[in-house]
């Protein structure tokens, strides 16, 4: 029992070494005054996103791909595909799948947005670690 504790303890604490750093606040390049900020506690996220000091939108959620209900209708759910964070936001009938990816060692992070319902054009934004 206590080898199969410690072999799941391994497995999760391996995972997250595994994962980008995605902590920190992040700035558009082609928008300036768009921005993320992101903390990442463990198994946990907490997303603000910004339109200079204004919050557009923040949650704290479990990664995990479990559903976290952020309020008015609306819920989101993360998890790691590979160095990705993924975010699939549902409000109401709507559904946008946001990709965090993080590159330059840790630098840089391209957020693609795709609208899967209704189904719309995808974009890429690229932004700067501050």
């Amino acid at each position: 029992m206590y080898r199969l504790l410690f072999i799941a303890a391994a497995t999760v604490t391996m995972a997250m070494a595994n994962d980008p750093a995605v902590t920190g606040t992040w700035q558009s390049q082609s928008k300036p005054a768009d921005s993320f900020v992101i903390q990442r506690t463990g198994d946990q996220i907490h997303l603000q996103e910004m339109d200079g000091t204004n919050v557009k939108s923040e949650y704290t959620c479990k990664l995990g791909g479990q559903d976290c209900d952020v309020g008015h209708g609306e819920k989101v759910s993360l998890w790691f595909n590979g160095p990705v964070l993924v975010e699939l936001r549902t409000h109401h009938d709507a559904v946008v799948k946001r990709r965090f990816a993080f590159a330059d060692g840790g630098n840089q992070m391209q957020l693609e947005v795709d609208p899967i319902n209704p189904p719309g054009k995808q974009d890429q934004i690229m932004y700067v670690k501050k």
